[in-house]
């Protein structure tokens, strides 16, 4: 199942992967923000920056495997669309808005 980023961007700076996908699915920050990833998930999951397989977006973007529990946090430093996906499901995607 292939989830689309939602069409209206929330405020915050906090992305919480559960069920195999990311909540909320399109944020906006402002630029410098540090945005947490966290996994609530029992599976442990590889946050990525897109496209997938190059990773060159973002390339620094790059979580460990995250167990349950565990966060990332990664600052955004230029204005711009950014998108993340699962390394292990690539079609589950987030996209940061940052301006």
């Amino acid at each position: 199942m292939v989830y689309a980023p939602s069409p209206t961007p929330i405020e915050t700076d906090f992305v919480s992967i559960k069920e195999g996908r990311f909540y909320p699915q399109t944020i906006k920050v402002a630029t410098g923000t540090v945005v947490t990833f966290i996994n609530l998930d029992k599976t442990r999951h590889l946050v990525i920056s897109d496209p997938h397989p190059e990773h060159d977006q973002l390339p620094d973007l790059y979580s460990n495997y995250l167990i349950e529990g565990e966060k990332y946090l990664y600052r955004f430093d230029k204005p711009g669309a950014y998108g993340v996906h699962l390394e292990d499901n690539p079609s589950v995607s987030a996209e940061i808005k940052v301006k």
